[in-house]
């Protein structure tokens, strides 16, 4: 059973969440972010994010920004307010939330989803914007037993 997606982005500045989140209406969804590293000014010490939960609206916005560079980045989308923290496949199963994004060492991109629907809509997006190495990937992946951290 398909279990995520995975692809490689380039290692550079750019609006990378933007482009993976094309075919995703993000607006929909209540965000937590982990482990985020992600640099919106390359001369000085800014950071995109400045707050652990955005609502859609917010974050949508935010990943608009022109140029950013991602380090790492674990993002979780729930359906409402309510989504708590998941840190493994087994709290991801048992709570509410819909997807989990997993970014690291700058260009790995790792995507969880509970509707095999939402994948697919991951995995046009990545086709669309030519990211590489884009495969499906299921339970015998080796992501399942570890703790998830960018």
């Amino acid at each position: 059973m398909i279990r995520g997606v995975r692809f490689r982005i380039p290692n550079k500045w750019a609006s990378f969440l933007q482009l993976i989140f094309d075919e995703i209406s993000v607006e929909n969804y209540f965000w937590l972010l982990r482990d985020d590293d992600v640099h919106s000014n390359p001369h000085e010490s800014e950071w995109l994010f400045n707050q652990k939960y955005y609502d859609g609206l917010e974050f949508e916005r935010i990943i608009a920004h022109e140029k950013y560079y991602i380090l790492a980045l674990g993002l979780i989308a729930f359906p409402s307010e309510s989504g708590e923290d998941v840190y493994d496949y087994a709290s991801f199963m048992k709570s509410t939330a819909e997807f989990f994004v997993l970014i690291f060492d700058n260009i790995y991109v790792n995507i969880f989803a509970k509707n095999e629907e939402t994948l697919k809509l991951f995995e046009k997006s990545a086709n669309k914007h030519e990211f590489e190495d884009i495969e499906y990937f299921g339970e015998d992946s080796g992501w399942f037993d570890c703790e998830w951290t960018a």
